[in-house]
């Protein structure tokens, strides 16, 4: 018994002392769910309104906050100007487009 112990304590002893390699996040973490959710939501009423199938939206409203969160940090949500706007959108369709097609 006391060798089973004693084998488990060496062996979580010389586990914790390999090297970790540190996982860098794809996306910076300064979006909150919400937030998240609410872009996510805004796509997708745009495209329910023009009665585009969810097939097609999903992935495209999925690459669009996945292209926000990747290229700007949340910040931009609070003060948005018509040039930023534009900056934008033409950023989601050059990585969206794809998605775009059946």
């Amino acid at each position: 018994m006391n060798l089973k112990i004693l084998t488990l304590m060496l062996s979580l002893l010389l586990t914790s002392c390999l090297e970790t390699e540190e996982i860098k996040p794809k996306f910076p973490g300064t979006y909150t769910t919400g937030a998240i959710r609410e872009m996510w939501q805004m796509c997708s009423v745009a495209y329910q309104r023009m009665r585009t199938p969810q097939h097609i939206y999903y992935p495209i409203c999925d690459c669009s906050v996945n292209t926000m969160r990747e290229h700007f940090s949340s910040d931009i949500l609070q003060h948005i100007d018509n040039a930023t706007s534009l900056e934008i959108a033409t950023l989601i369709r050059l990585n969206c487009n794809n998605y775009r097609i059946n």
